[in-house]
């Protein structure tokens, strides 16, 4: 069963949980406030591809300013681009 990311429409609570494939959530309760309803998310995920410096990466669905390109420290952006890293 692959893990999914759900979101609580009553506290903005943040949560993962195992469902079967294509469930949209029906019959859970967030952890937090133990309200029932609550909103399938849509995951980031990371993609790693060696450039010539060895050091590229990309980051797909995120708020990162600096297009994935920021070397894994935030170096070239100077960290404030949001990218997790």
């Amino acid at each position: 069963m692959p893990l999914y990311e759900f979101e609580c429409a009553q506290c903005v609570t943040v949560f993962e949980e195992l469902v079967r494939m294509g469930s949209t959530g029906e019959g859970l309760h967030c952890p937090s406030c133990g309200h029932d309803t609550v909103r399938k998310k849509m995951s980031t995920f990371y993609g790693r591809s060696a450039g010539s410096d060895g050091a590229s990466h990309s980051v797909a669905g995120s708020s990162c300013n600096c297009g994935g390109n920021c070397g894994g420290d935030c170096g070239s952006c100077g960290g404030g681009c949001s990218c997790g890293h």
